[in-house]
């Protein structure tokens, strides 16, 4: 587990999530339901989120706040969906827009944790790889 591993999985729980929010954008433009994942637990971040609990301080404090602001976000969620199953468009409009919000919210911690990530020096993680043999990693193509 290290903090390149964490920047890819957060940069594919990013895109997840940017998935997950326009699909309650599609069902308020086509008034078509559609299966959204509404637990917690279960969407990309919320499998996860066990695995990839940071070590250091900074990224344990951003982590955090990225976690609940999830949480929040499925509330409203599946409040959201609630109302479009119901029928009543407009207050899906009204909880989207709050739902927007949210998700804004949580690209910010996604994008803080990214940041303290690139903070990171990995100068001593080469020079481990050095002492070990294993020469520079290799950049993919």
């Amino acid at each position: 587990r290290d903090e390149r591993t964490y920047f890819l999985y957060i940069s594919w729980i990013k895109m997840s999530h940017q998935e997950w929010v326009g699909k309650f954008a599609k069902v308020l433009e086509t008034h078509e339901l559609i299966p959204i994942e509404l637990d917690p637990a279960k969407c990309i971040f919320g499998q996860c989120y066990k695995y990839l609990t940071p070590i250091d301080n900074d990224g344990i404090a951003c982590w955090k706040k990225m976690s609940e602001a999830h949480e929040k976000l499925h509330e409203v969620g599946k409040k959201t969906y609630s109302a479009m199953s119901h029928g009543d468009f407009d207050t899906a409009a009204s909880l989207y827009k709050e739902l927007q919000k949210l998700s804004n919210e949580l690209i910010q911690n996604m994008d803080a944790a990214m940041k303290i990530l690139v903070k990171t020096d990995f100068s001593a993680y080469m020079q481990q790889r050095k002492a070990d043999g294993l020469g520079a990693v290799k950049k993919s193509k």
